[in-house]
């Protein structure tokens, strides 16, 4: 009888370990994130206080926290206001994420990427503000 347990529980738990791994990998991930854009902010920082002063770079990263903060409460409501579904498997039948969605991440993470691009060459600047560059 132990044994018929035994086998009926094993996948069971096979399952279970799968899902604590995935979301224990998620959490990191997510840890990962929250730490590489604290230290994309202090980077931007430093860059905006050598560049334009100390106080003109806080209020600068303090503006952007708060946009980037309005943004997921506008995202927050708008998500709240979304009908629900009454059936319980409904949420497994529609796509995971919406293309307005995929659009503003791309979007968001290629703005990221231009802007830690530009901060730190030399050269981009130079040719975006139409100087000549005195680095080959």
């Amino acid at each position: 009888m132990g044994s018929l347990i035994a086998t009926l529980v094993a996948p069971l738990a096979a399952a279970i370990k799968q899902k604590v791994i995935a979301y224990a990998l998620m959490v990191c991930a997510v840890l990962l994130v929250v730490f590489a854009t604290a230290y994309i902010l202090d980077a931007a920082h430093s860059w905006l206080a050598f560049r334009y002063g100390p106080i003109s770079a806080s209020l600068s990263v303090a503006g952007a926290l708060l946009v980037t903060a309005g943004v997921c409460v506008g995202f927050a409501f708008y998500i709240r206001g979304r009908p629900v579904s009454t059936l319980p498997y409904a949420r497994l039948l529609r796509p995971k994420f919406s293309k307005t969605g995929v659009a503003l991440a791309a979007a968001i993470a290629g703005g990221l990427t231009s802007f830690t691009a530009i901060a730190s060459s030399r050269r981009l600047r130079s040719i975006l503000s139409g100087r000549p560059s005195h680095n080959p």
